[in-house]
Formats: C-alpha cells, structure tokens, sequence
C-alpha cells in the first residue's frame, strides 16, 4: 500500500468546510475500489489522504480529487 497526503487551501474555513462536504460526497463509495481517500478541513485547509495499492491507483485517485478541488475553489473565486 502506498498513502499521500495533500492539502488545497481555500480563501475561508467556511468556504474549505463547504469543499469538504462536497468532496466527502465522493470518498467511501463502491467505485474507490483500488485506493480510498479521507477529506478533512484544518482551518481554511482542505486537507486529503490518499491510500492506494500501488501507485497507478494512487495517482488516479488524487488526479480525481484535485481537478474537483480545483474547480470548487474557481467556483469560490467567482471565476
């Protein structure tokens, strides 16, 4: 197994509280089959912990978790 932690950093805690709950929407479901994945917020800090069997399905996992955080923080941003 191999595990990465990372973290996006959103302009507010609520707002970091807000991409939790909707990233929380995707981890534990029968699809993550090959890597699961834990959403927690520290202050104003979405942060991710990825754990996967090898490293293919780590990568895949946090290449999904990024593009949906990244697009939740252009939603915040107004862009």
């Amino acid at each position: 197994m191999v595990s990465k932690t990372y973290s996006f950093v959103f302009p507010s805690a609520s707002a970091a509280k807000a991409a939790q709950a909707a990233l929380s929407l995707e981890t534990g479901q029968s699809y993550e089959k090959k890597a699961t994945s834990k959403v927690q917020v520290k202050n104003n800090r979405v942060v991710f912990t990825s754990i996967g069997r090898d490293s293919g399905s780590l990568r895949a996992s946090i290449s999904g978790y990024t593009k949906l955080a990244e697009f939740l923080k252009k939603i915040e941003n107004g862009a």
